[in-house]
C-alpha cells in the first residue's frame, strides 16, 4: 500500500513531513527521505536539524556515471548498517532507485518521497546508421549481437539520452522497450512499481494532487493500494484578488505540432496581449515574451519569485506517440487522462510559483493574479484547483480568436535554437523596429540575421553588416538608418 498526502502546492506537506519524521527517530527510528534535487534535499536538512533530527545527505559532487556509482555504494552500505542510530537518510530519488534493488531484504526501512517519482522516461536517437544502431544496442545490452568493428571506448560513444538507456537496462526494477524506425532508435524505461516499494517497510508520497498523476495511475494499474492521509491541508487555494485566467486556443489543444508553426512574432504578439492586461513583471515557462522572467520548465522548488502575480505558460509538454500508446497499452488510460497528468498537472505546478503559492483560507492574498495558458482545458484544470469561493475571470486572448479557425502550414524558418540565439534575436528585432522595420520585411531580415550568425560563429553582427542584410531584402531608403 501507498500512502499520499492530500494537499495542494505550497499547502505545506513538506513542514508537516518534517515534523512528523523528527517525532518517529526521536521514537527510535530511522527513515529514508528522497526527493528529485540535491537543493530541496538541503532545504529539507536543514528544517530536521532545527528539530534536533540526525540526518545523513548523501549526494555526489557530479554528475559523472562515476561519482553517482560511489554514491550508490555508499547509499546502500549506509541504508544497511546496524539499525541502533535513528536517523534520516537524505538522498536523491534516482539514486535510491539506482540501489534499492541491491538492499538486504531483512532492512526494510520507511520512505518518504517528496513530489513522487518518475513512473516512465523515453528518448529518440536519430539520424543513425543500422550499424550504429545495432552497436548502441549491444552497449546497453538490450542485443547480444555485435558489429564486428565495435570496440569499447573508441567507437559508438552514448550520447547523454543513451546513457540514461544504459543505466536503465543494467537496473532491474525497470522494463525496458526500444523500437528500430529506418534511421532512428525509439526507447521507453518503465519503473517496476510494485518491486521498488517492496523494498522498504511503508511509503508515503508527498505530491501536490498525486491522484492527477501518472505514477498514481501506473500504480493503481499494477493493483496497490493508495491511501490518502489527511494532514489537515489546504485542499484548494483561496484569494481575496480576483484570479484572472486566459488561454490562447479554445478549439484545439496547445500541442507541439501546433506551437512549431507559429512564428516567433505570433508567439511574441500572444505574450504582448497578455501583459497589457497587467502591465507587470511575469512569470514566463521557457522564457517566451520579451522582458519576461525565464521559468524552467521543471521547476518544483524554485520559491523565489513567490512575490510575482503573473504567469504565462505557452511551453508544450506531451510525450512522443509511441510514448502515449504505451501507456495507453499498460495503464488503459485515455488521451485525456494522460494529456492531464502529462501537461494539465505541470502547468499547474509551475503555476504556483507565483505569489497564489503563500495564500490559504486564513491569510488569503488581496492582490489580483494573472494567468494565461495555451489552451481553454488546461485553464479550466487550473481553476478546478481553486476555492468555489475566490472571484474568476475567464477570457480568451483576441489572437487566440484567429488562431482558432486558420490552418497553419509547417514552417521550416524557426529563428532561435536556444536562449543565447533568443536574446540575440530581441536585440535584433529592437534596432530593426527603431529604424523602422516592420511587418513581413522585418521577419525576413530576423530570418537572414540567424542564419548569418550560424554561419559564422564566434563573429559579431555588427551595425554595417545588419544594414547591409537589410539592403539584401529590401530598397531600405525609407529607413532611418542613419541615426543608427
Amino acid at each position: 500500500m501507498i500512502n499520499y498526502v492530500d494537499g495542494v502546492c505550497g499547502s505545506g506537506k513538506t513542514s508537516e513531513a518534517i515534523k512528523r519524521i523528527a517525532k518517529r527517530v526521536k521514537g527510535g527510528e530511522t527513515i529514508i527521505y528522497a526527493t528529485s534535487t540535491t537543493d530541496l534535499l538541503k532545504q529539507t536538512m536543514e528544517g530536521l536539524e532545527a528539530n534536533g533530527v540526525e540526518v545523513e545527505l548523501i549526494i555526489s559532487k557530479s554528475d559523472s556515471g562515476y561519482r553517482q556509482d560511489l554514491v550508490s555504494d555508499r547509499l546502500k552500505n549506509r541504508i544497511c548498517i546496524e539499525k541502533d542510530n535513528p536517523r534520516v537518510i537524505l538522498c536523491v530519488t534516482k539514486s535510491l532507485i539506482k540501489v534499492a534493488s541491491r538492499l538486504l531484504s531483512d532492512v526494510k526501512l520507511p520512505l518518504f518521497l517528496d513530489e513522487g517519482f518518475e513512473a516512465i522516461d523515453y528518448g529518440t536517437e536519430s539520424q543513425m546508421t543500422g550499424t550504429e544502431i545495432q552497436a548502441v544496442l549491444y552497449n546497453v545490452g538490450l542485443s547480444d549481437e555485435k558489429p564486428k568493428d565495435y570496440k569499447i571506448g573508441n567507437n559508438y560513444k552514448l550520447s547523454e539520452g543513451l546513457k540514461r538507456l544504459s543505466d536503465y537496462t543494467r537496473n532491474p526494477l525497470y522494463e525496458v522497450e526500444f523500437k528500430v524506425n529506418e534511421s532512428q532508435l525509439q526507447w521507453t524505461s518503465m519503473l517496476i512499481i510494485s518491486g521498488f516499494f517492496q523494498c522498504f517497510s511503508e511509503v508515503t508520497i508527498l505530491s501536490a494532487c498525486f491522484d492527477d498523476t501518472l505514477e498514481y495511475h501506473a500504480a493503481k494499474a499494477v493493483g496497490i493500494e493508495m491511501k490518502a492521509l489527511d494532514w489537515g491541508l489546504e485542499t484548494k487555494h483561496y484569494s481575496n484578488g480576483v484570479v484572472h485566467v486566459s488561454w490562447v486556443l479554445s478549439g484545439k489543444e496547445w500541442r507541439t505540432s501546433f506551437k512549431d508553426k507559429l512564428t516567433e512574432r505570433q508567439l511574441n504578439d500572444i505574450a504582448d496581449e497578455f501583459w497589457r492586461e497587467h502591465c507587470g513583471d511575469y512569470l514566463s515557462v521557457n522564457g517566451v515574451g520579451e522582458g519576461s522572467i525565464n521559468l524552467p520548465v521543471k521547476s518544483h522548488g524554485i520559491n523565489e519569485y513567490s512575490s510575482i502575480c503573473n504567469y504565462l505558460n505557452l511551453h508544450t509538454q506531451m510525450p512522443p506517440n509511441f510514448v502515449v500508446d504505451l501507456i495507453k497499452k499498460r495503464f488503459s488510460l485515455t488521451k485525456f487522462q494522460i494529456r492531464k497528468s502529462y501537461y494539465h498537472y505541470h502547468c499547474y505546478q509551475s503555476a504556483m510559483r507565483t505569489v497564489l503559492r503563500k495564500s490559504s483560507k486564513d491569510n488569503p492574498i488581496e492582490k489580483d493574479t494573472y494567468y494565461c495558458f495555451g489552451d481553454k482545458s488546461t485553464a479550466m484544470y487550473f481553476l478546478g484547483k481553486l476555492s468555489n469561493s475566490v472571484k474568476v475571470s475567464c477570457c480568451q486572448l483576441q489572437i487566440g480568436e484567429r488562431l482558432d479557425v486558420i490552418r497553419l502550414k509547417p514552417r521550416s524558418d524557426k529563428i532561435s535554437l536556444d536562449f543565447k540565439e533568443q536574446d540575440k534575436r530581441r536585440r535584433d528585432r529592437a534596432k530593426l523596429q527603431k529604424w523602422g522595420c516592420k511587418d513581413v520585411l522585418l521577419e525576413k531580415v530576423l530570418i537572414i540575421a540567424r542564419d548569418w550568425r550560424r554561419a559564422h560563429t564566434g563573429k559579431n553582427l555588427t551595425l554595417k553588416i545588419l544594414k547591409g542584410l537589410v539592403d539584401s531584402v529590401s530598397n531600405c531608403g525609407d529607413l532611418n538608418l542613419g541615426s543608427a
